[in-house]
């Protein structure tokens, strides 16, 4: 009787084997065999309240990231983690088929009896695909896997490679088109997670931390696709095991590549070409190489619509546009004259090697490199003036011009040494070394020419301060790290994670000025920089050791994550203690309700340097417990998912109390004293709140989603500003549509963006001061409330179209995208410089419509 129950059960496998949709992957294969009855595949009645969980590794154990697990008759389905491993729930109890499929591994049906008291235990061992006659299994994967965690989101890059892309597929764009997640900020791939700021958001590459993910003025972001296998993002409230961010943590995955044969791509656009190569070693492990350049194409500067057209422009460090209009008298815009020339570069390896049955080895780099040389030679408006103190005279008139200077270069790298130790099936020790640096500088130097002609009587010596221009900041921090982390299952309803980490962390900062109208000489009209004042110059060092603790304990229809994160930094001497704790409840069969809350703290921290006339920059800087306190966060977060086939509804809201905050804010006046400069270091707190709805249709012809975020974050530094005022990054209201449809072998997308406009310090008009032995004046720009204004309101449409095709064994593909297809002129910020009595404003815009083609060969 044993035998012949075998049997059955082992034919009933070969047959789902035949006809199973065996996960939605477009790249997998499975061997022909028997078809099978059509009632297999019939989804079932009985009441879906059971569960199946465990892990998915290769014949000899290594844990595989990434691959499809779903079930027959039930829309469940999720791609394991990094640690190989899955759960799917909601299942019918009774016996299901339980699939299986990952690239370069031969696909997996197995079959198991599902009951509702307890989850059924599953573990499956892929074999390596080998090359034989196969036949193709098509399905379809949704673009984003969203709606069972909170706030946390799954991507893989062959998922979106079909949205819209300036440059090429991106998932850092994609994330921005999610709702919580602002996506009106082209000029930067970082993300701004409810409220937060790109630098309080953990970016963890392989275990090392990276520091800024833009390329090419952010239009790119900093990692090469073909080097990742997937992507995951926790919004809020996130659990113990990660820390030193306030906002929200993305963890980013390497790829390896097959271990039976070389495989590689190669794609190209009017921006850049990137290439990625993967080879076996020892027909066990394998080494992935991936790299990227830009290039200047002659389409370059139409693409990036660096300057306006007709002569408007500002001279700005990557500035991407503008249109200057004087107010006060007659006048035109500034007349520029530029050749912009920039290039960027990245490089990614990945070597994973498993050592007998129970340890894998894997070592990852990255390196990329940013070179920008924005010179700009542009002419000042030439305007009609009166003489200073309102004295009637007969008009004179001002002209000139200024050549900048502008020199800039960034470079991120990074490495890890990743050794998992698997101790059985419910128990394994990873083991972490990694460093990573980043370094930033930026040269600036202007010179240039005025002339004062008309009535010049009673007309001070000559009075065109205010237009020396002269910036030297450079910014490096180093980052290295070692980390330890056991995870064990105890029985069917507990994961315990406990782990450690120490990090020590280098940064140094320098920001040397020329002051406006400072020592400048104006020898016959003429005017040139004179030697720097160093307004700041930081160097700091320091160690932070945490460990954590956390039980992820599912409770029948209750899951359950409390935890525990404890720090210590020596530079503030202080301890923190972080509890984390977050819930979710199955209410039915398709409704979810989930919560979280926690603490958390930042020690290595992103300082805004406040810039009312040329836009805000930013610096890093370590924690000091004086000058820069750690900055603190605590979450509240609610929410409620509803899925039922191919729709979900998630609606979650939060809410975040921010303290410790601190901003760099000199405030410069011509004759200021830069010594006094240097400490003008403000402490503030904020709130952010919100609520966030995402609509998704998964699968069929047409898929995408509709999000809407409603949120608002304030800010308090009361000894800079007497008044609450919006922060920098609040958006009251961002809608976003995202649709992709299929057409044969054709795949056409597209993605609109409408959001209310961010707020801005507005000029209010200009004052003059007398500097030096009397003789001279400077105009400087007033300005009223900080953030008391808003830029206008931002909308974008974004349209692609692409095919895909096979070429023998290798599959070709060609795309086209046409970004922001209306040519709306979107402003970035505003630029502010008084000339004597005239205050000249410039928005500096955004990209208008472009146009983008490339092509692939992948095999």
């Amino acid at each position: 009787m044993k035998v012949l129950r075998v049997a059955l059960l082992s034919l009933a496998v070969l047959r789902a084997m035949s006809t199973v949709e065996a996960g939605p992957r477009s790249d997998v294969f499975i061997e022909p065999a028997t078809q099978a009855p059509v009632s297999i595949l019939k989804k079932t009645e009985r009441s879906a309240d059971g569960a199946a969980a465990g892990t998915v590794a290769s014949e000899n154990a290594v844990p595989i990231a990434g691959a499809w697990v779903s079930a027959v008759g039930s829309a469940e389905s999720m791609l394991t983690g990094a640690d190989g491993k899955y759960r799917l729930e909601h299942l019918p109890a009774g016996d299901i088929a339980i699939v299986v499929s990952a690239s370069g591994f031969e696909s997996m049906v197995q079959r198991v009896v599902i009951s509702l008291s307890r989850p059924a235990v599953l573990d499956f061992r892929l074999a390596v695909k080998r090359r034989s006659e196969t036949v193709e299994v098509s399905g379809e994967i949704p673009l984003l896997t969203t709606g069972k965690e909170l706030g946390v989101v799954r991507l893989e890059p062959r998922q979106i490679a079909t949205l819209p892309s300036l440059g090429e597929r991106d998932i850092f764009r994609t994330m921005q088109l999610l709702p919580g997640v602002s996506g009106t900020n082209e000029t930067s791939s970082g993300l701004y997670v409810r409220g937060g700021t790109p630098s309080q958001t953990l970016v963890a590459y392989d275990g090392f931390t990276v520091y800024h993910v833009d390329h090419l003025f952010g239009y790119y972001s900093a990692f090469n696709m073909d080097a990742l296998e997937d992507v995951e993002l926790r919004k809020g409230a996130y659990e113990a095991r990660f820390g030193g961010r306030l906002s929200a943590v993305m963890e980013l995955h390497g790829r390896s590549g097959p271990t039976d044969r070389w495989s590689g791509s190669v794609t190209a656009s009017m921006l850049s070409v990137s290439t990625s190569l993967s080879m076996p070693v020892s027909d066990r492990g394998s080494l992935l190489i991936a790299g990227r350049r830009s290039f200047q194409s002659p389409l370059y500067n139409n693409i990036l619509d660096l300057f306006g057209t007709n002569g408007s422009g500002a001279a700005n460090g990557g500035g991407l546009g503008g249109g200057a209009r004087p107010r006060g008298g007659p006048g035109g815009g500034f007349g520029a004259d530029t050749t912009p020339r920039s290039h960027f570069y990245d490089l990614n390896g990945r070597f994973s090697m498993p050592f007998g049955q129970r340890d894998r080895l894997v070592v990852s780099t990255y390196a990329g490199r940013d070179d920008l040389d924005n010179s700009v030679a542009f002419t000042i408006p030439e305007f009609n003036g009166t003489l200073p103190g309102g004295v009637t005279a007969p008009p004179f008139r001002i002209s000139g011009s200024i050549d900048t200077s502008d020199i800039s270069n960034w470079t991120n790298r990074g490495a890890s040494i990743t050794w998992t130790r698997g101790w059985s099936a419910r128990q394994q020790t990873k083991f972490i070394a990694a460093g990573s640096r980043y370094d930033k500088l930026t040269d600036r130097q202007s010179n240039g020419q005025i002339t004062i002609t008309g009535n010049t009587s009673g007309f001070p010596t000559p009075s065109a301060g205010g237009l020396s221009n002269a910036q030297y900041e450079s910014n490096r921090l180093d980052d290295v790290s070692l980390q330890v982390e056991h995870s064990a299952a105890l029985g069917l309803s507990h994961r315990v994670v406990i782990g450690g980490r120490y990090t020590n962390n280098k940064v140094a900062y320098r920001f040397d000025t020329q002051l406006p109208g400072a020592g400048v000489d104006l020898p016959d009209g003429g005017f040139r920089p004179t030697d720097l004042n160093q307004l700041l110059n930081r160097s700091d060092s320091g160690a932070l050791m945490s460990g954590y603790v956390q039980d992820e304990a599912r409770l029948g229809r209750l899951t359950v994550t409390p935890g525990l994160r404890v720090a210590s930094f020596d530079r503030t001497a202080e301890t923190y203690v972080e509890p984390r704790a977050s819930l979710g409840i199955k209410i039915t069969e398709p409704l979810r309700l989930k919560g979280g809350w926690g603490k958390y703290t930042q020690v290595v921290n992103r300082i805004e340097r406040e810039d009312f006339s040329n836009g805000n920059q930013e610096f890093w800087t370590l924690s000091d417990g004086a000058t820069v306190p750690a900055a603190r966060a605590t979450h509240y977060v609610g929410g409620l998912t509803f899925e039922k086939d191919a729709l979900l509804v998630d609606a979650e809201i939060f809410y975040k109390s921010l303290d410790d905050l601190t901003t760099f804010a000199p405030r410069l006046r011509p004759g200021g004293n830069a010594g006094e400069a240097g400490q003008a270091f403000y402490q503030g707190s904020g709130t952010a709140r919100g609520l966030e709805l995402l609509i998704q249709k998964k699968v069929g012809r047409h898929s995408g989603w509709i999000s809407y975020t409603l949120s608002k974050t304030e800010e308090t530094f009361p000894t800079l500003e007497a008044e609450n005022y919006p922060s920098s990054q609040d958006q009251r209201h961002e809608l976003k549509l995202v649709d992709t449809a299929k057409f044969g072998g054709w795949t056409a997308s597209g993605t609109w963006i409408l959001a209310t406009g961010k707020p801005y310090t507005a000029a209010t008009g200009v004052s003059t001061i007398t500097i030096g032995d009397g003789s001279r004046t400077v105009g400087f720009p007033d300005f009223g409330p900080k953030n008391g204004a808003r830029l206008p309101a931002y909308h974008r449409l974004d349209l692609a179209i692409n095919r895909e095709w096979r070429i023998w064994s290798a599959r070709g593909t060609v795309g086209m995208t046409v970004f922001n297809v209306y040519d709306r002129q979107n402003v970035w910020y505003k630029q502010f410089q008084g000339f004597s009595s005239q205050l000249v404003e410039t928005d500096v815009r955004l990209m208008g419509r472009a146009f983008n083609v490339s092509v692939g060969l992948r095999f």
